[in-house]
């Protein structure tokens, strides 16, 4: 609950009230109400229940219904014991639930279909929806579903489901502030094919943009003729304000766009923060601004809330890691990041942030074990990386300015289990994007120095389809001007793509 309520209790006996010592109490039901000292009760969650007063003998001195009223509605995560069993669904044909794209990606780095890949029995979510709230976002990957409750007495009736093993808040709010039916807006049928960029080697076609990757040489692939196509990027971001309709994002291959917030189904209707990083990574308009992977296809995907910041962000981030993978997607832009909630117990402390214990984390692990390359933004606090960016799996990116300094905000720092972060630098303060009004402007945070990586990696892979995605991980760390002596708040340095194509040339 929001709100915590101590209320005192009184026994009279013989018209006398009984010494504190005289009296032991008890609740019932402690997760309804609890006593936080003697004769003191605390409310803990909505619902009924009695509390009872004995004297030291075990004698029942009085009764007394406590009845615990809410005025939030909640979001929960259900930790489920098992995936339950599929009627129709099975590993020996998984094309009942992966696409031939996702299939493909897994046998060319020889990654077998596993019982990860199988979705959530219809079953078990047919009686999660039968208790009365709405399902919000699923995990068959780390076996979740999310519901959205206005009536918090049903999470005692989740927890009582045989297949539930526990439940957690992750998000509250008062009545009737954003409620609506989850929905999604589909982009309909996409461009019908990535654009045609031709670039000399003056380099003036990128426009403004090419300080976004001239430290990274990322210009090196561009001449070599790979410029991401064929290559799908999944962009995972808090809104596409109007990308949809902006003349200088027009000819970008866009395949797809879906939201997986509650409140929020539109996923061009809000935040121009993600178009931003989309113009970054595919911007495609000759002498006015080209982006670092101008060929590619594009899947927007939206799971950012941008009115608050709650756990249940990390489950709709997942689920669009999820869904990112079944659609086939080849690398995936995270510049967002989970650290402070407002909720106890949820924050996610450095001592967790291990990369297998934060729900992004634990997320991004298994997006990358299915063959995905992860680039995520380190984070702007100076501090430790959050989640996602502590994952093993994730490529983190701290930012530099123009003249290749590293700033105070980058986050920085050591994991608990001893890995450095970020991985690599690249430009993130003052650099050039285009906003939802189709203006270039300068913007600094390390969500812009990520997209940059993220379209030089494209670029690499397309190059050399044939290596993994740790492989492709692996290589732009190599190839970073501080490899062979990581330092904070570098890490392994700036990545040099000439370097890159070298290295993997040789590997290849």
């Amino acid at each position: 609950m929001n709100d915590s309520y101590l209320i005192p209790l009184y026994v009279l006996k013989d018209k006398d009230t009984l010494a504190a010592s005289e009296v032991v109490w008890k609740s019932e039901n402690e997760q309804i109400v609890a006593f936080y000292s003697q004769g003191v009760i605390e409310a803990k969650w909505a619902g009924q229940t009695n509390v009872i007063a004995q004297g030291k003998d075990g004698k029942e001195l009085a009764r007394c219904a406590v009845t615990v009223t809410d005025s939030n509605v909640y979001k929960l995560r259900l930790i489920l014991k098992d995936k339950g069993r599929h009627a129709t669904l099975s590993l020996s044909n998984p094309s009942g639930f992966l696409s031939a794209r996702a299939l493909q990606r897994r046998q060319k780095q020889s990654i077998n279909v596993d019982e990860n890949d199988l979705p959530i029995a219809e079953e078990y979510l047919q009686e999660i929806a039968k208790i009365g709230g709405t399902i919000v976002a699923k995990s068959k990957w780390l076996k979740t579903v999310s519901v959205h409750v206005n009536d918090p007495t049903l999470l005692q009736k989740y927890k009582a489901l045989p297949f539930v093993a526990d439940a957690k808040v992750v998000w509250a709010k008062r009545k009737n502030v954003y409620q609506g039916p989850i929905a999604s807006w589909s982009f309909p049928g996409g461009n019908a094919a990535a654009p045609n960029i031709t670039i000399g080697p003056d380099n003036s076609v990128y426009g403004p943009a090419y300080e976004n990757i001239r430290q990274n040489k990322g210009n090196a692939l561009h001449q070599l003729g790979f410029k991401g196509r064929n290559m799908l990027i999944a962009v995972i971001d808090a809104g596409f304000k109007d990308a949809n309709r902006n003349a200088m994002l027009n000819n970008l291959h866009l395949v797809g766009a879906k939201s997986f917030v509650y409140e929020q189904p539109d996923p061009f209707f809000m935040d121009e923060h993600g178009g931003s990083v989309l113009s970054i990574i595919g911007g495609a308009k000759p002498a006015q601004y080209i982006g670092a992977a101008p060929e590619a296809s594009y899947l927007l995907l939206t799971s950012e809330d941008n009115i608050d910041e709650y756990p249940i962000e990390e489950d709709y981030y997942v689920n669009a890691l999820e869904y990112a993978d079944s659609v086939g997607a080849d690398v995936i832009n995270t510049s967002l990041g989970y650290k402070e909630f407002p909720l106890p117990g949820m924050t996610n402390t450095f001592e967790i942030l291990n990369g297998a214990t934060a729900h992004a984390s634990r997320g991004v692990s298994m997006a990358f074990s299915k063959g995905i390359l992860v680039v995520v933004s380190a984070g702007n606090d100076g501090s430790f990386v959050g989640s996602p960016a502590d994952s093993p799996g994730a490529l983190a990116i701290g930012m530099a300015n123009a003249a290749g300094t590293v700033t105070t905000a980058s986050s920085r720092g050591m994991t608990v289990d001893g890995r450095i972060k970020p991985d690599v630098i690249a430009m993130g303060a003052g650099a050039y994007r285009i906003t939802s009004l189709g203006t270039i402007a300068t913007g600094t945070g390390t969500s812009f120095a990520a997209p940059a990586i993220t379209g030089m990696a494209a670029c690499l892979w397309q190059a050399f389809p044939n290596l993994t995605n740790q492989q492709i991980r692996d290589i732009i760390r190599q190839s970073a001007d501080r490899y062979a002596n990581p330092i904070l708040p570098y890490g392994y340095g700036f990545p040099d793509m000439q370097k890159a194509y070298t290295l993997a040339q040789n590997l290849n």
